[in-house]
């Protein structure tokens, strides 16, 4: 590597000398010289060969940028393939076709993302996220992708976190996604993302960048480089995850016991790890073991449960019947127990242990289930304060809601049609979903619109799981953190689009958070019967300065024209709203409208405001708002 040394030192010389002395410098050129011979060798030395050719025949405005794009691509070479000061044999350097990672980008495109990873201060994570969704191919750029892994432990939590995302991208394709905050109505629309795609890179480069300097005793950055080599490779570094662990520490330890989750060759160690493990480590053993679907396993988890029935905590993620059965022969077993008071019983939370039973649908699971329907009377009169006696049924509905979600298997979506006839109302919201899930429209709302144990409560809490989006209503299932990397929320799209009807009982139930999250954006006929609505709402109600946002913005989502008097009808039923508020409402209302008809409504609302507050501080607030601040002014001149 003693050619491209020799070369890096020169070239950093050229650079604090000026390229005016290029021509000068008898010793580049014969560093360039011996790069002819090399160039015949390798196709990497080739292309450095051509740079420098190109360098000595350039004009003298260009021969700085090719200086940076020559000491750029050295920079990596020497980096990627080798340490300097070791003495070795010499090793042709290894090149892949579809490695394209020496691809560099002029500085002033990558200056903007390379300062916000390697400064700090405020709005640096706004460059970033900026960079993914309109020049996502600058994180091809060498310098940008190991500025990315220097950053993974940004003192800015929520900077380190999309690092890691990108990073992860980049390994495995999966898109960066963030959340739409532009939807109608902010306050309403489920949780929505957009997705964003940066350029695939080859695997190996990553993996192996973030293998160089790694210290098994090292710290937090070193975890989070074990954890992404570990969610790009998979199985495929197995070998390296084992020998790491012999001498890992801590947080790089935990890292490394769950990246054997990929083998289940590691089974047999990762059980011997739990006699010698202690605290988290031990906790991070159990848990890599409960991702384990093997019928091998079924023994060892019926002698951890006989421990304790908290142990269900690593079971979450596993969904065999074998496994189901189990868990749900425990849980029933406890809940006996809470039944004929034993008071260590009455410790557990069994609303953490029912959502342990997610994906599992073995036959003793679904037994479990309508056994505890049948008793939650009898759990109503046990003494004492146990744990979430009141919410395990909520839990029982969210649990099953969720494996509807994730999986919707007809055993589930049978039983419960057959469940509903015997236990009605605490089922209810899992039946409704399962119907939206399965049936068409018409039959859902036939089956539901005239249910007596539909109440309005219960068919909000069913709307608030349903969100709309591009034409198209999901089920969505509640967010929830399943690492600090990443949040997670299924959805799977129902049958049918709902039934028209369904708006029409909205809106005579006055359900307007329903409304506003489930409006689709045709039919014409009936968007515009949801616009009369809430003109309505805000032409004769009394309502927050929020909802009156929130309902304008629904009117704009809907195409509907009538606008005229909204504003002054609210100030008029809420005289003293803010002025602040009523400046964000006039915003709003001008954007629907035009400049005009603002103008026009702010002159009725002064007029209202000087008739009757007089020379009153709120007349002269609302005044100082509208005229002397401009706010008049601007719309007459717009």
């Amino acid at each position: 590597m003693n050619p491209l040394i020799e070369l890096k030192e020169r070239l950093v010389h050229i650079t604090i000398a000026g390229t005016e002395l290029i021509d000068e410098d008898f010793r580049l050129k014969n560093t360039f010289e011996s790069f002819s011979v090399l160039a015949e060798k390798n196709p990497i030395f080739k292309k450095i060969y051509l740079s420098l050719k190109q360098l000595f025949d350039a004009e003298k405005s260009q021969k700085p940028i090719i200086l940076l794009n020559i000491l750029g691509l050295v920079d990596a070479v020497l980096y990627t393939q080798a340490q300097t000061n070791i003495d070795g044999e010499y090793k042709e350097l290894e090149t892949k076709e579809n490695l394209q990672i020496l691809n560099q980008f002029r500085y002033s495109e990558v200056k903007p993302v390379l300062e916000a990873l390697t400064t700090t201060g405020s709005g640096r994570l706004n460059v970033i996220e900026d960079a993914v969704k309109l020049t996502p191919n600058i994180f091809k750029d060498y310098r940008v992708l190991n500025a990315l892994i220097n950053d993974l432990d940004d003192t800015y939590g929520e900077m380190a976190v999309r690092v890691f995302s990108i990073i992860e991208s980049m390994g495995t394709g999966e898109p960066q996604k963030f959340i739409n905050f532009t939807s109608y109505p902010q306050n309403y629309r489920s949780l929505i993302f957009d997705k964003y795609y940066l350029p695939k890179v080859d695997k190996e480069y990553i993996i192996s960048l973030l293998k160089s300097n790694f210290d098994p005793q090292g710290k937090k950055i070193m975890a989070k480089r074990l954890r992404l080599i570990a969610k790009i490779a998979k199985e495929t570094e197995n070998d390296w995850y084992l020998s790491i662990l012999k001498t890992a520490k801590r947080e790089v330890k935990e890292e490394c016991i769950s990246a054997l989750q990929y083998s289940e060759e590691n089974i047999p160690l990762l059980l011997e790890l739990t006699k010698k493990e202690r605290g988290k480590t031990k906790d991070m053993v159990y848990s890599t073991l409960g991702k384990f679907k093997f019928d091998n396993m079924v023994e060892f988890w019926k002698n951890e449960l006989d421990k304790s029935i908290e142990n269900a905590s690593n079971l979450r993620e596993a969904n065999s019947d074998e496994i189901s059965d189990l868990l749900a022969h425990y849980i029933k077993t406890n809940l006996q127990n809470v039944l004929e008071e034993d008071e260590q019983a009455k410790k557990y939370d069994y609303s953490k242990l029912i959502s342990y039973t997610v994906n599992k649908t073995s036959d003793k699971m679904l037994e479990l289930y309508k056994w505890i329907l049948e008793y939650r009377n009898l759990f109503k009169d046990v003494k004492g304060d146990w744990s979430n006696r009141s919410n395990y049924l909520v839990t029982l509905n969210e649990t099953i809601t969720e494996t509807l979600v994730s999986s919707c298997p007809e055993k589930l979506v049978d039983f419960l049609r057959k469940l509903y006839t015997h236990h009605k109302q605490p089922i209810l919201s899992s039946c409704f979903i399962a119907d939206l899930l399965t049936l068409p429209a018409d039959e859902v709302y036939k089956n539901w619109y005239k249910n007596p144990l539909l109440t309005t409560a219960k068919l909000e809490e069913v709307f608030r799981k349903i969100k709309y989006v591009d034409n198209t209503y999901y089920i969505t299932t509640t967010p929830y953190r399943k690492n600090e990397y990443e949040i997670n929320q299924l959805q799977r799209e129902i049958k049918e689009p709902l039934d028209e009807r369904w708006f029409d009982y909205m809106i005579k139930l006055k359900l307007d958070n329903s409304l506003c999250q489930l409006a689709p954006r045709e039919p014409y006929e009936l968007c515009q019967k949801i616009g009369e609505y809430f003109y309505d709402c805000l032409l004769n109600h009394t309502i927050t300065s929020t909802q009156a946002l929130n309902y304008l913005y629904m009117m704009e989502y809907c195409s509907y024209n009538k606008f005229e008097g909204i504003v002054l009808s609210i100030c008029k039923n809420h005289p003293q709203i803010n002025t602040w508020e009523l400046r964000s409402i006039l915003y709003k209302f001008r954007d629907c409208t035009d400049a005009k008809t603002t103008s026009e409504e702010t002159k009725k609302i002064l007029e209202f405001y000087e008739k009757n507050y007089g020379n009153k501080k709120r007349f002269l607030d609302i005044e100082n708002l509208l005229t002397n601040k401009g706010f008049i002014e601007n719309l007459l001149t717009n």
